[in-house]
């Protein structure tokens, strides 16, 4: 852990892969009024700030939720080092979203935050969703792949509340 880190967690990557909508998931499954409300002000923010709190937690997670827009990325990188999780978010039926990781590893990995690739799979859960299995295979096991390479973390999802829960 970064001996400066004034964040629990980095929630990053490429646009459209569902980072806020994760977050939205986790608010939601708390059914907390204030923390809905809270979370909402905030949503649309280039870097929001967001305080969760697991089921029965005392202890507050500090996480900032940055935009995967090319003009946030000095402000992503920035933040790196102030980190102690850095979670990046792919979407598991688009393996372009991927490419994003490249540049995390390159740049997080020095900051001493512990990376965690986490690929959404909130799009497969749509009722009306049209998405191949071998597609979603295949970026699952390039994402296995890519964090073995880096000594990180793969896991996958459609909401963190057991990440949340395990790391606090």
């Amino acid at each position: 852990m970064p001996p400066s880190a004034l964040l629990d967690m980095l929630l990053i990557g490429p646009p459209k892969v569902g980072k806020t909508k994760l977050l939205e998931q986790f608010v939601l499954s708390h059914d907390s009024k204030a923390e809905l409300a809270e979370f909402e002000l905030r949503r649309e923010m280039i870097m929001g700030h967001h305080a969760l709190r697991g089921s029965g937690a005392k202890e507050v997670m500090n996480v900032l939720d940055c935009s995967g827009v090319d003009d946030a990325w000095p402000y992503v990188e920035e933040w790196f080092a102030h980190a102690r999780y850095c979670i990046l978010v792919y979407n598991v039926a688009d393996k372009g979203s991927l490419s994003y990781a490249r540049r995390v590893f390159e740049n997080g990995r020095a900051s001493g935050a512990e990376l965690i690739l986490y690929g959404n799979t909130y799009e497969m859960q749509k009722p009306n969703a049209r998405i191949s299995r071998d597609v979603v295979v295949d970026c699952i096991m390039a994402a296995k792949d890519l964090a073995a390479r880096n000594s990180c973390v793969s896991m996958e999802g459609q909401d963190l509340r057991l990440l949340v829960e395990s790391l606090l």
